[in-house]
């Protein structure tokens, strides 16, 4: 499991994996570079939105014998999240992620945790080393299910009536939050979903790279969205009342002054970066601020749909 188990959100130290990956950052870069242009080829898709490139978050194995009383001791696979150009510009972005997770834990157990790290890239075939960059780890699916007490379960063509009411309405509003449209529970993309004991389902959501949070300058939004930037919102969830959504939002203006200080306390994160993060964040609790402005935003803004 990532992070400390009693505190998912505690200050982690950075941790220096050995990583062999030089050819496959290269690519990482490539699809990075080319995201619009795949984004508009899947535009005309049917089902899921846009899917991107499995390279953008890389797994990679642990030899038992390698992890055993380390950090990584009884992991067998991690997703990577990694700069996507050699250009320590990048790194910000992987910060930005990171972060993102952290407001999502700030919220709700039902998140993903995450472990920054400093990943040194070596040439597979020299064994010279390249460079080293911002990385961060995500906790496997599997952990975060036995975390919430059930198992992950890939169920596909899930509709908003499946799921459990309350998780769901927190999962849209912290993905509104983040400015993030790439998921989908229909096709299970980005999302987990666990089921307890009790044969609830709870969507999990993952993977914010391509949000306004993040803001990178690879990301596109899907066409069919009809959104003018990627740090456009759109709450793309069940409708409520407003009742509903002002208990929703609960969480979220309790720990408005934690969400800024975590953002804060990364002191790698430069001024603009900082800044901006900051911004978006504050422009989303001025949206959830009073029960008129939630009225306006995701009452009257919501369209109805069985799932999405």
């Amino acid at each position: 499991m990532c992070g400390n188990p009693e505190d998912p959100i505690a200050q982690e130290k950075p941790m220096i994996p050995r990583l062999r990956l030089v050819a496959v950052a290269v690519l990482v870069a490539i699809a990075c570079a080319a995201m619009p242009a795949l984004l508009a080829q899947k535009a005309a898709a049917p089902a899921a939105p846009p899917k991107k490139n499995p390279l953008l978050k890389l797994a990679e194995p642990w030899p038992e014998d390698d992890v055993t009383g380390t950090l990584f001791d009884g992991q067998t696979t991690l997703k990577l999240g990694t700069h996507c150009q050699n250009d320590k510009e990048y790194e910000q972005y992987v910060l930005r992620e990171y972060l993102t997770y952290r407001l999502h834990n700030l919220v709700t157990p039902r998140s993903f945790r995450v472990r920054l790290a400093r990943g040194t890239y070596v040439d597979a075939q020299s064994k010279k080393p390249l460079n080293t960059r911002n990385a961060l780890f995500i906790e496997h699916e599997n952990d975060v299910a036995r975390r919430l007490g059930g198992r992950d379960v890939g169920l596909q063509r899930v509709e908003f009536k499946d799921l459990d009411r309350d998780a769901l309405t927190n999962m849209m509003l912290v993905e509104y939050m983040l400015g993030n449209t790439d998921y989908s529970i229909w096709a299970l993309h980005n999302v987990v979903l666990v089921t307890d004991k009790k044969r609830t389902l709870i969507p999990v959501p993952y993977d914010f790279d391509l949000s306004g949070m993040v803001h990178p300058p690879y990301a596109a939004t899907d066409p069919k969205l009809h959104l003018r930037s990627i740090t456009d919102r759109l709450y793309r969830g069940p409708c409520r009342t407003v009742e509903e959504f002002d208990a929703a939002a609960e969480p979220f203006r309790a720990h408005k002054a934690d969400m800024f200080a975590v953002i804060d306390s990364m002191k790698e994160l430069n001024g603009t970066h900082r800044s901006e993060m900051k911004d978006y964040l504050e422009s989303f609790f001025r949206t959830i601020d009073k029960p008129e402005s939630i009225k306006k935003t995701f009452v009257n803004g919501c369209k109805p749909q069985p799932t999405m």
